[in-house]
């Protein structure tokens, strides 16, 4: 086979992969995986030591989504979290993927999906857009501790360690008033530790002594 400028092509003793940087009548220049790693073989010699590689054995670049899909056998979108992934590369359901896209904001489903801090394991849309929008510094942690009690058992969403708080977050009304009972128990049981619960906005609800300042708000517009 002829190379091609782009080609990549294998050497037959060792193994090693260079790209085709080059040709000339003569000579065939090849570029390998560190930059000065530069051969110029001639013709005779490449056709004799190298094989050039059909792209149907290259392997298929992907992005940082789709990888990340891939390796971690996601199904589910990572922002609605309950439709299949039909765009690998954003990790998006078609729903989602036509929401955001339309309305100019594949950015922001981006750092959703993807949002890289301290915890960057983080499950859950609404916890994603708290975690974003109420740190101003990276000492937290996602979901620090599996605290049990009365035969149950409860891992609050955040630490703040700034703070030196663990914070629960309501996603939405149902949800706030449907663990109640098991922010009282958490309460009573580590009596020691500071303990809030806030709205996905960040907003407080119950306060780190149990008082309710505040209202759990109805679940936000989704997709």
């Amino acid at each position: 086979m002829t190379p091609h400028r782009g080609d990549k092509c294998r050497r037959k003793k060792g193994g090693e992969i260079f790209t085709v940087i080059g040709t000339t009548p003569l000579r065939v220049y090849l570029q390998g995986k560190q930059p000065s790693l530069q051969l110029m073989p001639t013709r005779e010699e490449f056709e004799r030591n190298y094989s050039i590689i059909p792209n149907a054995e290259l392997p298929k670049k992907t992005t940082p989504m789709e990888e990340q899909v891939g390796s971690q056998g996601l199904k589910s979108c990572r922002v609605c979290k309950k439709r299949p992934i039909d765009v690998k590369k954003w990790g998006l359901c078609s729903r989602c993927y036509g929401y955001y896209q339309s309305t100019g904001k594949l950015g922001e489903a981006k750092k959703i999906a993807s949002l890289q801090y301290s915890a960057s394991s983080i499950g859950f849309a609404r916890e994603m857009r708290f975690a974003r929008d109420f740190f101003n510094h990276k000492n937290w942690i996602y979901q620090p501790a599996l605290f049990r009690f009365d035969e149950e058992k409860y891992s609050p969403n955040f630490f703040d360690g700034k703070e030196q708080t663990f914070i629960a977050v309501a996603g939405t009304r149902q949800a706030y008033h449907q663990n109640k009972e098991k922010y009282k128990k958490f309460r009573k049981f580590y009596e020691s530790l500071k303990f809030e619960v806030r709205n996905v906005d960040g907003s407080l609800i119950e306060d780190a002594d149990g008082n309710l300042v505040g209202v759990a708000k109805r679940s936000e517009e989704e997709p």
